[in-house]
């Protein structure tokens, strides 16, 4: 049978060497371990996270629904100790009881990415706006010049007439 203590070192080994940030809760909502990804994620070090509640570094509510449900991917606000970080959170119960596991990635580059997207998307509205409206004002002008030249054409023809009456009126005068 392997020792415990060898057990518990591999375990801690594990722990750090994932990527997401991973923590265990007990049934009353407190933090029992945590992984060196949490504590960088959000400024905490792990002694200031071990044994305190998971409104620590959740609002109340969301600890509330952290404790009495199981989450395959939901966004939430992790509170740091500097700033808050967007998380998608994913949970376990362990059988028969509330403690469980959580496991949190970083949404925050998906988030400043999804605002440069977004002003992208806004700059382009605005140009397209702005293309847009000079297209149209573009047609109106084309309109307004050809009404212009047919208006010049029928005053050149009416200047025509005017000056075939003022040629036949010299004419019969003479």
């Amino acid at each position: 049978m392997p020792d415990k203590k060898i057990s518990k070192n591999y375990f801690t080994d594990f722990l750090n060497f994932l990527p997401m940030a991973v923590c265990f809760i007990d049934e009353n909502g407190y933090i029992i371990d945590a992984n060196n990804e949490l504590e960088s994620l959000i400024g905490y070090k792990k002694h200031e996270l071990v044994d305190s509640k998971l409104n620590k570094i959740f609002s109340d509510d969301d600890a509330g629904r952290i404790m009495n449900q199981e989450f395959g991917g939901e966004e939430f606000l992790l509170k740091g100790k500097e700033t808050n970080v967007p998380v998608n959170l994913f949970s376990k119960k362990r059988e028969g009881g509330k403690d469980g596991f959580i496991a949190l990635s970083d949404l925050s580059k998906a988030k400043e990415i999804e605002r440069e997207v977004e002003e992208k998307v806004k700059e382009l509205e605005r140009f397209n706006r702005l293309a847009t409206g000079r297209e149209l004002r573009m047609v109106e002008l084309k309109r307004e010049k050809s009404k212009l030249e047919e208006e010049n054409q029928r005053l050149k023809g009416r200047i025509i007439q005017l000056e075939d009456e003022l040629n036949k009126t010299e004419e019969k005068e003479e």
